[in-house]
């Protein structure tokens, strides 16, 4: 009799990318790609007249240094054109000091405190500025301090200003297919979905063929993008949804999300997988469940579910349920799906008979 083999994985897992979605009204079938044509935003561009990346503003020639003035003389602000925006576009960090730094031995610094990189330094006059930018989602916290020209951490600063947080953001994507395991021939429809409108954004949503790397469609506007797939042989296929500059061939350039991965299977079999797992969990494992409409053991087939990372966290060889408890570790969302197939640790698995919809759990920790 066979008898039901649970892995626990031992790792953390996290997603493909780190995720998202948008927009549109395309759809195109998998044997022609559509090609939209859609009007973004032009190119980000540096503003005018400011100083890109490190600024270094020596003092002004032939000055003379006088005495230091007492810091209660001397204080600083800073303030950001913009606190929140998408990558790729700029920011502008202005600090204002109290007095001007020219004929003191003093200088206007702009600070990273994550990087404890300094990323403008200016000799004279009251205010200093610098235009950043992110080709990445994230966020960065600068400073602004005044000091003399060996102090490039502010370690004996004569006054700070406040911190202010910079976020360049980006969207959460999800693709589902509304059939996963459909006969040859037959047409499914796969649905991006974003967490925000990606029309503002210099970027798009395309979905691919991760199976055979093909480009299926690109949206540039909403928050759903939609394509219609179909194979007129046994096969599985692997899709995905990616959020990055506008692109033809995978992986696109400057990616800044991605769904995961959705799994689509042309068969005859009839047989037929569903996973269901808690959409969050917290300081500890949650239970992922696969249930089949036919008992896998008088077949040659087994119930595999999987993490995204590639492990197999639970096999089982008998019965129409499979259970598991499953924990990614702290803050990381995982991505899992599960199959009908021979006993294999790679995925996707041998002789798929049926794939499974993509389950999303995050896993938190309280504490």
């Amino acid at each position: 009799m066979r008898i039901i083999r649970t892995l626990l994985p031992l790792a953390l897992i996290s997603g493909l990318f780190t995720a998202a979605a948008v927009p549109a009204v395309a759809s195109a079938a998998s044997a022609a790609p559509a090609h939209t044509t859609v009007t973004k935003p032009s190119v980000p561009a540096p503003p005018t007249g400011v100083a890109v990346g490190t600024v270094r503003v020596p003092k002004p020639a032939g000055s003379h240094a006088k005495a230091a003035n007492p810091m209660a003389a001397w204080s600083v602000t800073l303030t950001a054109s913009s606190t929140s925006m998408w990558p790729t576009q700029y920011t502008t960090l202005t600090a204002t000091a109290s007095n001007d730094v020219g004929p003191t031995p003093y200088y206007i610094y702009i600070y990273n405190n994550g990087t404890g990189a300094v990323v403008g330094q200016c000799g004279s006059g009251t205010t200093c500025s610098v235009a950043l930018t992110s080709n990445t989602p994230g966020y960065q916290v600068f400073s602004a301090f005044i000091s003399d020209s060996a102090d490039t951490n502010g370690s004996h600063a004569l006054a700070f200003s406040q911190s202010i947080e910079v976020d360049w953001v980006s969207v959460d994507l999800s693709l589902a297919a509304n059939l996963h395991t459909l006969p040859t021939g037959n047409v499914s429809t796969l649905t991006e979905t974003s967490s925000a409108d990606i029309g503002p954004s210099p970027f798009y949503v395309q979905i691919w063929d991760t199976t055979t790397g093909a480009f299926l469609v690109e949206c540039g506007f909403g928050t759903t993008c939609s394509t219609t797939v179909s194979q007129s042989v046994a096969t599985t296929h692997g899709f995905i949804a990616t959020f990055a500059a506008s692109s033809r061939s995978y992986p696109p350039t400057l990616p800044q999300s991605a769904s995961g991965k959705s799994y689509v299977t042309w068969t005859g079999s009839g047989m037929t997988i569903s996973l269901t797992a808690p959409a969050v969990t917290v300081n500890g494992p949650g239970t992922v469940t696969a249930t089949t409409n036919v008992n896998v053991g008088p077949t040659p087939y087994y119930i595999e579910i999987f993490d995204e990372a590639g492990c197999r966290i639970a096999l089982c060889t008998t019965g129409t349920v499979c259970s598991t408890g499953y924990y990614a570790g702290r803050h990381v969302t995982s991505n899992l799906v599960a199959f009908i197939s021979s006993a294999d640790t790679a995925q996707p698995p041998a002789n798929i008979q049926a794939s499974s919809n993509t389950a999303t759990m995050l896993s938190e920790y309280i504490g």
